[in-house]
């Protein structure tokens, strides 16, 4: 098995490597690498994108429907962030306009453990592991290239809903969102790639 350094993962834009997963028979393909955040692969479970949105609908409503009342107490009045009985804050990211509002604003607040703990994927996580690599090296890209996440999320502010963007399945819980005009905009990262785990979407990846 082929397996990147620290240093390919943390440094290098270009890296071509194959990796055959031995433990579930996949094999997964990472090219173009910019970093520790691209191209993991093996996606699980399901929800589908597909039906009515919740914009249209009040979203609290919508949110009691599926889920029930949330736990603990809105932080500042926002219902998205909540602390619960024992002090700790509980992020709410039910959509992907809600990951995208929690992503940047971690992010601006240099939240790094809250934005490490709750908006990145046991996936991602799973994949340095594999790697022999410590988890904790997914975080520490987003702090290196933070100006260069919150660009692409200041141009999917709503998430799958923002006009222009495309939002499209990438696995059986998986799912890329690419901002509007693609690649042909001249920023880093122009998609990135979200996962639905334990009723909340988060992170998986970055293009």
């Amino acid at each position: 098995m082929m397996r990147p350094t620290k240093l390919a993962i943390g440094t290098c834009l270009a890296v071509l490597l194959s990796t055959v997963g031995a433990g579930c028979g996949e094999t997964t393909r990472v090219i173009s690498v910019r970093g520790g955040l691209q191209n993991i692969e093996g996606a699980e479970g399901g929800i589908r994108p597909g039906g009515p949105s919740p914009r249209n609908d009040d979203i609290q409503t919508v949110a009691m429907r599926l889920y029930g009342p949330l736990p603990g107490e809105p932080v500042d009045g926002s219902q998205l962030r909540r602390k619960l009985d024992d002090g700790s804050i509980l992020l709410v990211s039910r959509t992907t306009a809600e990951l995208v509002f929690h992503l940047r604003r971690t992010i601006r607040d240099e939240e790094w453990d809250l934005l490490y703990e709750q908006l990145l994927s046991k996936q991602l996580k799973e994949a340095y592991i594999e790697r022999d690599m410590d988890p904790t090296e997914a975080r520490e890209f987003v702090k290196r290239h933070a100006r260069a996440v919150v660009q692409l999320l200041s141009m999917v502010p709503a998430g799958d809903q923002t006009p222009g963007s495309t939002f499209r399945r990438n696995g059986r819980n998986a799912y890329r969102l690419i901002a509007p005009g693609g690649k042909t905009n001249e920023i880093p990262f122009t998609s990135m790639d979200v996962v639905y785990e334990d009723r909340q979407f988060k992170l998986r990846m970055l293009q």
